[in-house]
């Protein structure tokens, strides 16, 4: 299966021509008007292309691309409710994004302070750099990456202003061990995430982990929409470099979330980044080092599948040739690609990433969570109540258990 084709799949249940309007939304991304044909949509067609545009977060892109250039898109042939739906939706993205990005501003002062460089990572970067305005790309969280030996200190830092960790961990130590960041939240009129990263992509609990010094030699100053630098808080925020940034964010979709996870906003984020920087990502180099890495599986699945989507302009007979680079964990990235619809099959896909030492500490984790985590996962308003809660999460597991076995079972692989 393909990643495109993972993402399908996801439809597949709901009426409508899924490939007509797959087809044209994603022509309206790729800013290809000649793909674009809403005159054969029927009511079927519109309410599956309002279900996928919302289900996969692109719908402030939509819709400024409707608003901003109505004839070349046939904004005339659209559903006029639908395009409402967006409208709404995307001032609420923006509105997001800018309390989000006065966080980071924030952030970047205090972190500055303490001389702790910083990396935007993800949305944090990409919303300003790769899209006409900043509230078009949606984010549900600030990530960004400072050095290992500065994590402790930065996770103190940003603790000083309200960030906390939200989710406690399955087990002590769990979250070091096979996780590359820390999950927090601070409080405020729209509740803020931070994801603070001190590796990229995966822990060296990982078989596909990596040093960081290379990333860390690419790195340059944020960029706005026109290319100029940002006005920074300090002098120490910065970003991967196109080259860099285009290997570890395929890395970051298939080997870290997989096909399951795969969203169209993410390969429109490669889409974006290959057209708008090509002439500053350097092809060779990118084929060097994913295969140093070991990455050229994952990105060949992620740069393949943003050509299908949107007919990304990637050199002649550059994704024949990263193909064939046989890699050690390109069986992780065909495993990643398939769709694990239960927690069980989750597990199980991440087992097959894991090395052999830290598979048991997993599985405990899994099996026997802390206590704390099962109250935050099934909270209840009774103290005394809360260990009556393992009970739900043993009937949870049973269930999941039950909705693996029969999907193993109905399974022509299998």
């Amino acid at each position: 299966m393909t990643a495109r084709q993972a993402i399908l799949t996801r439809y597949t249940y709901l009426p409508g021509n899924l490939e007509l309007v797959f087809s044209s939304l994603c022509a309206l991304l790729a800013e290809n008007p000649g793909g674009v044909n809403w005159s054969e949509f029927s009511q079927d067609e519109w309410e599956l292309l309002h279900r996928i545009v919302l289900q996969e977060d692109v719908s402030a892109m939509v819709y400024y691309l409707l608003r901003t250039e109505p004839e070349a898109y046939q904004l005339a042939s659209f559903d006029r409710q639908i395009y409402q739906l967006f409208a709404e939706k995307e001032a609420l993205v923006a509105v997001r994004n800018a309390v989000i990005f006065r966080q980071l501003e924030r952030l970047l002062v205090v972190l500055g302070k303490h001389e702790i460089p910083v990396v935007l990572l993800k949305g944090a970067d990409l919303a300003r750099s790769l899209y006409p305005e900043p509230g078009l790309r949606s984010m549900g969280d600030l990530d960004l990456l400072v050095p290992k030996e500065r994590f402790e200190k930065a996770l103190d830092v940003v603790k000083t202003v309200g960030y906390y960790e939200d989710i406690p961990e399955a087990s002590p130590g769990f979250d070091r061990t096979l996780s590359h960041h820390v999950h927090l939240r601070k409080e405020g009129t729209v509740a803020t995430w931070l994801e603070l990263h001190w590796t990229l992509v995966a822990s060296p609990a990982f078989r596909y982990a990596v040093s960081m010094d290379w990333f860390w030699q690419n790195l340059e100053l944020r960029k706005d929409w026109h290319g100029n630098p940002l006005p920074v808080a300090q002098d120490t925020a910065l970003v991967l470099k196109p080259t860099a940034n285009l290997l570890y964010l395929a890395a970051h979709q298939m080997l870290q979330h997989g096909g399951e996870e795969l969203s169209l906003r993410w390969l429109l984020d490669l889409h974006r980044l290959v057209e708008r920087r090509r002439e500053d990502i350097d092809w060779q180099v990118l084929v060097a080092q994913a295969g140093q890495f070991g990455w050229c599986g994952a990105l060949w699945v992620a740069l393949e599948a943003a050509q299908a989507c949107f007919a990304t302009g990637l050199p002649a007979g550059w994704l024949v040739a990263l193909r064939s680079q046989v890699g050690p964990e390109d069986a992780l990235v065909d495993l990643n690609t398939e769709p694990a619809p239960t927690r069980m099959l989750v597990v199980w896909h991440t087992l097959g990433s894991l090395n052999w030492t830290d598979r048991l500490r997993l599985l405990l984790a899994r099996a026997f969570p802390s206590p704390a985590y099962v109250r935050w996962r099934y909270p209840s308003r009774l103290a005394w109540f809360w260990p009556l809660s393992y009970v739900s999460f043993w009937i949870d597991v049973a269930q999941d258990s039950w909705r693996t076995l029969r999907h193993i079972l109905r399974s022509p692989s299998k």
